[in-house]
């Protein structure tokens, strides 16, 4: 558990699903790992970031959209709502939406792109 669940008095045997969720806080030692060296990328390596601005978790919905640092980073970054205001996902929904599973596919062959269509997607189920 992170500083700041314990100050809270969160202990790990309440959190037995989810060991690591502690570790997305703001100042959990995985996440200073990450920073150490000034930016969680790798130079030469095209990210994107798919983010829901209905996240329940990740507060503000924006941390997860980091931007290049530092010069030969690349990074995309995406809120499944811009281009869909049908699209409800929270945390949950976000891994299971076949419109953020679109999104993935582009970013991993962007030579041919797929139209993410627009659809109705609900929370926690996707």
């Amino acid at each position: 558990v992170s500083k700041f669940m314990s100050a809270l008095g969160v202990q790990d045997r309440w959190l037995p699903i989810c060991q690591a969720c502690s570790q997305i806080l703001t100042g959990a030692p995985f996440i200073d790992k990450i920073w150490q060296g000034g930016s969680p990328y790798i130079k030469g390596i095209d990210y994107t970031n798919i983010s829901t601005r209905f996240d329940e978790l990740i507060l503000p919905y924006t941390s997860g959209q980091v931007p290049a640092q530092r010069p030969g980073e690349k990074v995309r970054n995406i809120v499944v709502q811009d281009t869909c205001a049908q699209d409800f996902s929270d945390h949950a929904a976000i891994a299971g939406s076949r419109r953020a599973a679109y999104m993935v596919l582009n970013a991993l062959d962007p030579q041919h792109p797929v139209t993410v269509p627009c659809m109705l997607v609900p929370p926690f189920t996707g």
